[in-house]
């Protein structure tokens, strides 16, 4: 980020204090991270007119858009492709994709899958089964959260995963794998599971 970039962010609400930023308010301790969320939530509301806020981890800010249209912004532009630091953790998981890679490699790559997503109906053909996998993935995240202990974390990978593989494979193969209801019964669930 340019110096007249950090000079543009003071522009933005901002509560902090100088170098600590508001590291003091993130805590390890979920409760407390939980309630931090909880206030990011309600100052995205207040901000709906400024459309954007910023939080600072130390020195580096982390700016949260309040509107869809803000936030188009950010994604849109291609002048700030090099990625932040925490996209660092999603590499051991998701390599140098099209979401973690910078500048170079993401236009190349870029370049190569946009001709895909210019009929504008592609997306819509698949909305039906967004909407089935997802209603699928919401009942039974409810069904873990209302059997689960009140407070305790839960490993939400193999819901998340399996979900995706439903969406991949019925939209890219055609095929029904039913990897959520079969629970990890089916060998195709299996077989990616390795």
């Amino acid at each position: 980020m340019g110096r007249r970039d950090y000079r543009n962010i003071t522009y933005l609400p901002i509560s902090r204090i100088p170098f600590v930023g508001n590291i003091h308010q993130f805590d390890k301790r979920s409760h407390v991270f939980s309630s931090l969320l909880v206030r990011m939530a309600k100052l995205c509301q207040q901000q709906q007119e400024q459309g954007c806020f910023c939080l600072w981890h130390s020195l580096w800010p982390m700016i949260f858009a309040c509107t869809g249209k803000n936030l188009a912004t950010f994604i849109n532009n291609s002048k700030q492709l090099v990625k932040s630091f925490d996209y660092t953790f999603l590499e051991p998981w998701l390599k140098t994709g099209l979401l973690t890679s910078n500048n170079a490699k993401w236009r190349t790559r870029r370049r190569l899958i946009t001709p895909a997503f210019h009929d504008t109906q592609l997306l819509h053909n698949f909305m039906l089964i967004f909407n089935e996998q997802s209603c699928i993935f919401a009942r039974r995240l409810g069904e873990c959260i209302r059997t689960g202990e009140k407070g305790k974390a839960f490993d939400m990978f193999p819901y998340i995963s399996s979900c995706t593989l439903d969406i991949i494979a019925e939209t890219a193969m055609g095929e029904h794998v039913d990897a959520q209801s079969s629970e990890g019964k089916n060998a195709f669930v299996t077989a990616t599971g390795r």
